[in-house]
């Protein structure tokens, strides 16, 4: 399939404009290009971007608040999601998509897409870890496409939740044995929703992200320092038998 008939079919899918798709073409042109000299997506992705990349990133803008205004995309790589949902989204009154990427290469490849394409898209270059506290407004929706597995993607995407942002994270056929790994380590409201670029695939949408592992940490660490407390052999005073200190409650221990 032609890359013209690749941008005609997602036309026809998605209802788009002739303007959003050609400022998709361009992003696409930019990134073969690219691929001669960077691995930004799989050599044998290439023939299908439109399906496997583009029409995969397209599907989350329908997946969040219609009021959402600030989009951050974690490990955007070659721009997906986060440089189709700028295009896609970029009359929206008030919108803005910060792409977040530590690879000095890729993000220069980025910045150039964002000036030929003038979408409303600011670049981070740096690691997630050294912007992960900072003040900034956090985002109304949070995205990331195959940049860790679960346990680890939800490490990495928590510090930049808050009450009102949505996660959005394209998933393989894998997703239940990822939940399965995060039981006991995340409270989190969530759904599983299909994809339409792959029937195996499922996006996962998360809000209300918090860690559990911290809080029960500390309070396996509190029975451990009372039991500890609690076995300490008890020193009978000088007038007191050994027999009677050993009856006396040693100090932590409680009566029932």
């Amino acid at each position: 399939m032609s890359a013209s008939e690749n941008a005609a079919w997602f036309q026809k899918a998605t209802g788009v404009s002739h303007e959003t798709v050609r400022l998709l073409k361009t992003h696409l042109a930019m990134l073969r290009e690219a691929s001669s000299s960077m691995n930004l997506v799989a050599p044998g992705d290439l023939p299908h971007l439109w399906r496997r990349h583009v029409m995969d990133s397209a599907q989350l803008a329908r997946l969040a608040p219609e009021s959402s205004r600030l989009w951050m995309d974690l490990g955007s790589g070659a721009g997906f999601p986060g440089i189709t949902l700028a295009i896609l989204l970029r009359d929206r009154p008030g919108f803005a998509m910060h792409l977040v990427e530590k690879s000095v290469k890729k993000s220069l490849f980025l910045e150039r897409v964002i000036r030929k394409t003038d979408i409303p898209a600011r670049l981070i270059n740096a690691r997630l870890e050294e912007i992960a506290h900072e003040t900034a407004p956090k985002p109304d929706v949070l995205t990331a496409r195959a940049l860790a597995p679960l346990p680890r993607l939800l490490t990495l995407a928590h510090p930049f939740f808050a009450p009102q942002t949505v996660g959005l994270f394209p998933k393989g056929r894998s997703l239940p044995q990822e939940m399965r790994k995060i039981e006991g380590r995340w409270t989190l409201k969530h759904d599983s929703l299909p994809s339409c670029a792959d029937p195996e695939a499922r996006i996962l949408r998360v809000r209300n992200l918090n860690p559990v592992l911290a809080r029960e940490a500390k309070i396996e660490e509190g029975f451990d320092m009372r039991n500890r407390d609690a076995e300490k052999p008890t020193k009978a005073t000088p007038h007191e038998s050994a027999a009677t200190a050993s009856r006396r409650p040693a100090r932590g221990a409680r009566r029932f």
